[in-house]
């Protein structure tokens, strides 16, 4: 019996030693020569999706040295966290935010107004870790311009997005900076929405917003 066991056990070591581990990295070579190196950087805590760091090495003499030491370089990332936490765009964590956060009715209502009509059209493609000062202040910039964000260009401010007939009602747009107390609840949205980001650890500071 006492044999029995131990064959067993000395089995199941043979199996778990045989057992192939998961790589950290990996790579792929492209049909240009090139090879795309990635590494698994843990779930998005945002998207909830998994993120990877990736680099392209071009060819040449020395690529092979070039592929381990990206490789190495985003493992060592990855393990001391220094990594990016989040691939998400700045549309998203303001949506959560708005979601989760304690509002009025009416208070939700208007704050996802404005991060629809400003937040979202002038810089909702921007990578949440790509914002810094020069976007927010060219941002806020924008809002005093025009709360239109028109293109600068002559055009006219219909009365309707369906098809019309024009009349006195349809007028040359004229631009108006966005009232101060607007700007000030997209100020609001932006800094709740950053700092979810810091608590979710998506974002090392809030000097964003």
């Amino acid at each position: 019996m006492v044999r029995g066991t131990k064959l067993l056990t000395m089995c199941g070591m043979a199996k778990r030693d045989g057992k192939k581990k998961r790589q950290p990295g990996n790579d792929e070579t492209l049909p240009s020569g090139s090879i795309r190196v990635r590494v698994y950087a843990g779930i998005d805590p945002v998207t909830n999706v998994a993120r990877y760091l990736r680099e392209t090495v071009p060819p040449g003499p020395d690529q092979k040295r070039e592929v381990e030491r990206v490789k190495a370089e985003f493992i060592a990332q990855v393990r001391a966290q220094r990594h990016p936490r989040t691939d998400a765009t700045v549309q998203q964590p303001p949506e959560q935010h708005l979601t989760d956060a304690k509002l009025g009715f009416k208070t939700r209502i208007n704050y996802r107004s404005q991060a629809e009509k400003h937040i979202i059209p002038c810089i909702g493609r921007q990578k949440v870790r790509a914002v810094d000062a020069r976007i927010t202040d060219a941002f806020y910039s924008e809002l005093r311009r025009c709360r239109d964000h028109c293109n600068g260009r002559p055009q006219v401010q219909h009365r309707t997005t369906q098809q019309h007939d024009c009349d006195e009602r349809c007028r040359p747009h004229v631009c108006r900076p966005l009232s101060e107390s607007s700007i000030l609840y997209i100020h609001q949205i932006l800094s709740g929405a950053f700092r979810r980001a810091v608590r979710l650890k998506c974002l090392d500071d809030m000097s964003r917003a």
